[in-house]
């Protein structure tokens, strides 16, 4: 077999290994914990690693064995038990998945080598569901089956099952409303749900209580906004009366969300996001009378978009561009955040020409690639009077 089908094959058994209460035990290791709220943790861990970077270095053929991804994976649970207390489930968790990684580099030894073939269920047969009932699975196997496209990864696994209370207490005091993908199943399961719509809210509100607990340069945060933009369209698609007026709004909300999603997961060859580097920008900008206020920022266009405040695109293209000459404005010409916010405004006009096609008009449209090349050098050579001049007085001290 294939070294890469191999590590495929492993990868994936241990991401979908079920407790038997139903838990993924693997969901609380697809990410590192974050610097933010965790800072310990890179004081006391020297080489952090997660399912995430795993993922990453198979598809990108970084392991030139078996052994060499066991090592990570071993790595990875061995980082988990230096940092957390002996008896607490995630440390448990460890030690249940390295078992069953060694189980599972038994089976691939004793099975796949030798051919044999692994056995097939036939499901079971089940009721006919009605029209609407259809609708409502439709809806949900649409957010539950949907995988990356270049790292063939399930974006669903870390939404199944709500963080732990005792590992994150804060989460329960920043969310009021929790609610995950087995919580949504059940009440899909006890016909709870009278429309698409209802349905369609419950995975909305699960996307905003990620983006809302987790930091913006996270992979969950990313996750989030490609699974909501998947459930608009599917709903979209699911419309219940087919003969009903088109909704202009929610194709509108549905173009920008569709937008955003696309500007902010734009990533560079060696799979870097652009937007991450805009997360490093100060939060507060400093008032006319001396008071801090929020800054413009890709979490607060997020916010604004999920609570609906945008009704045009140009009012949405305005926010968009104030975050990245804000960005321009804060840095100097030659640093990563200058280049990245060049790189994301003019991936956004492109972006937004392709969607816009037939199917908008807005003054939006007026601001093209030309404009903004003329703008960025204008600041640009503002910017390298100053910079010089300041590089100057550097020597000069």
């Amino acid at each position: 077999m294939p070294l890469k089908k191999k590590l495929h094959y492993i990868s994936k058994q241990l991401v979908e290994f079920t407790c038997s209460d139903g838990r993924q035990p693997m969901l609380l290791f697809m990410e590192k914990p974050s610097k933010k709220l965790y800072p310990e943790y890179y004081n006391v861990i020297d080489r952090p690693i997660d399912m995430l970077m795993i993922e990453a270095n198979i598809k990108n053929d970084r392991y030139s064995s078996v052994d060499e991804m066991v090592s990570d994976f071993r790595l990875m649970f061995s980082n988990c038990r230096q940092f957390n207390e002996e008896g607490s489930m995630i440390y448990e968790d460890a030690n249940l998945l390295e078992r069953v990684l060694n189980e599972k580099l038994k089976e691939l030894n004793s099975c796949y080598e030798r051919k044999t073939p692994m056995k097939t269920f036939k499901p079971a047969k089940s009721r006919q569901l009605t029209p609407f009932e259809q609708k409502l699975r439709t809806l949900y196997d649409a957010i539950r089956d949907f995988r990356d496209q270049k790292a063939n990864r399930q974006l669903a696994l870390i939404f199944m099952k709500l963080p732990s209370k005792t590992e994150y207490p804060d989460y329960y005091e920043l969310i009021k409303n929790p609610i995950d993908m087995e919580r949504i199943a059940h009440k899909l399961k006890n016909g709870v749900y009278s429309s698409v719509n209802e349905l369609a809210s419950d995975f909305i509100l699960m996307f905003d209580n990620a983006c809302k607990y987790n930091e913006p340069d996270s992979q969950i945060y990313k996750d989030a906004l490609i699974l909501q933009r998947v459930c608009l369209q599917t709903k979209q698609m699911l419309r219940e009366d087919d003969d009903a007026v088109p909704d202009v709004p929610a194709a509108v909300q549905e173009l920008l969300l569709n937008l955003f999603t696309t500007v902010y997961n734009h990533q560079d060859e060696e799979g870097r996001c652009y937007s991450d580097s805009m997360a490093e920008l100060p939060e507060h900008d400093e008032a006319s009378n001396g008071e801090k206020v929020r800054a413009i920022s890709l979490d607060l266009v997020k916010r604004r978009l999920d609570k609906g405040l945008y009704k045009r695109l140009d009012h949405f293209q305005q926010d968009m561009f104030a975050v990245f000459e804000r960005a321009r404005r804060l840095s100097r010409t030659d640093s990563q955040i200058f280049e990245d916010s060049v790189e994301l405004q003019a991936y956004y006009i492109d972006q937004r020409d392709i969607l816009c096609r037939n199917t908008l008009l807005s003054p939006a449209l007026n601001f093209t690639r030309d404009t903004m090349t003329t703008s960025v050098e204008l600041v640009k050579q503002c910017k390298l009077l100053q910079e010089n001049d300041e590089d100057d007085e550097t020597r000069l001290a």
